[in-house]
């Protein structure tokens, strides 16, 4: 395992090398309130290309059935998306993971 700590890193395991503790994912977390309104996916593909992001995790996307992937598109990344059941017009809720595709 691997944590990050103040700006430096330190391996936590016999098992990695130094050269594996120069390595880090970073990960964004959001809650959009709405992927889909607004200008939400331009601020985030900003941060991703400023940070050099390799997995977001959104909450809150706000996605429902007819909605399509290509809405909710980021270039570069893969989606997986799960979106609230539309049950008694409940509004809210949903989630989106974007994985690096490099």
């Amino acid at each position: 395992m691997i944590n990050k700590l103040e700006g430096s890193l330190e391996c936590l395991s016999d098992n990695f090398t130094e050269a594996d503790c120069k390595e880090v994912v970073k990960l964004l977390s959001a809650n959009v309130r709405s992927l889909v309104r607004g200008s939400k996916r331009e601020e985030i593909t900003i941060l991703v290309n400023e940070h050099g992001i390799d997995i977001i995790a959104i909450t809150e996307t706000r996605g429902r059935s007819e909605i399509l992937d290509s809405e909710f598109d980021i270039p570069g990344f893969r989606l997986y998306r799960k979106d609230r059941a539309e049950v008694n017009d409940k509004k809210g809720g949903g989630v989106a993971l974007y994985v690096s595709n490099s």
